[in-house]
């Protein structure tokens, strides 16, 4: 049985040339699909749709179905934070009144300090002086700010006990009886005048301590300490102040808080 091309032509009817299979197509009509599975080719193939160059065509509007292309730029970095952190604050105080209170702390300073603390505690000081400066003068600040807070106890002190002092801070009897010598040796009556006057004594002393030492100012823990509870104007009377008598010092009572 003769099978015959069967693609449409241009009158219309199928194409009777001759094909060795049905479906297959002639030379001339190789691009046309067959869809009928009769022999004779007699039902008109569907011509392929045709396809159109890409620049032809329109794009899709954007909308459902449609996704815009994605940015490639780089995501942008976390904002940096703008507002200073509370140890940032304080910590800026400090370097503040150090570089305020540098130009008071010359040499004649230093000597006129270290003859006046040998006045008060000649030995003890000079022991100070020679074992680990640093380690002494946080010990000397948070003596310091023990006395402060319990200006009734300084009585303990000048009696020579211990029984109150001996939990603090790690201060040893070392510097247990530094403090001890000042607060017997400062000539004043009242009890809370005498603590604010030892107190501020200690401070001075570790500051003394540091500077013979040459350390940093603002990482010395005695001006730190009178930094962050004082203005900067305040800090630098109290070291002038620390030159001469030190009954003197009992006038510099702590600020109240908030101020």
């Amino acid at each position: 049985m003769p099978y015959y091309c069967g693609a449409p032509t241009a009158d219309g009817t199928p194409c009777r040339h001759k094909v060795q299979q049905p479906g297959r197509r002639c030379g001339q009509h190789r691009g046309f699909r067959a869809t009928s599975s009769s022999p004779h080719g007699n039902i008109a193939s569907r011509p392929k749709i045709p396809t159109y160059p890409v620049s032809t065509m329109k794009s899709p509007a954007p909308g459902v179905g449609f996704r815009q292309p994605t940015s490639s730029a780089q995501p942008k970095p976390p904002q940096r934070r703008t507002t200073p952190t509370r140890q940032e604050l304080e910590q800026n105080k400090i370097e503040q009144a150090a570089k305020f209170c540098a130009d008071s702390l010359s040499t004649t300073w230093q000597d006129a300090l270290a003859d006046r603390i040998s006045d008060y505690a000649g030995t003890l000081w000079e022991r100070l002086k020679r074992s680990r400066r640093r380690r002494n003068c946080k010990a000397l600040a948070h003596l310091a700010a023990a006395v402060l807070k319990g200006k009734q106890q300084i009585h303990l002190l000048v009696g020579r006990s211990s029984g109150w002092i001996a939990g603090l801070f790690g201060a040893d009897d070392f510097t247990r009886s530094f403090a001890a010598e000042l607060a017997a040796n400062i000539p004043l009556g009242p009890i809370d005048a005498k603590a604010v006057a030892v107190a501020r004594g200690l401070q001075i002393s570790g500051i003394v301590l540091c500077i013979m030492d040459n350390r940093d100012l603002a990482k010395c823990e005695c001006f730190s300490d009178l930094a962050l509870a004082e203005t900067k104007e305040r800090v630098k009377q109290i070291l002038i102040a620390g030159m001469s008598d030190w009954a003197g010092l009992a006038r510099f009572t702590p600020r109240p808080s908030g101020e």
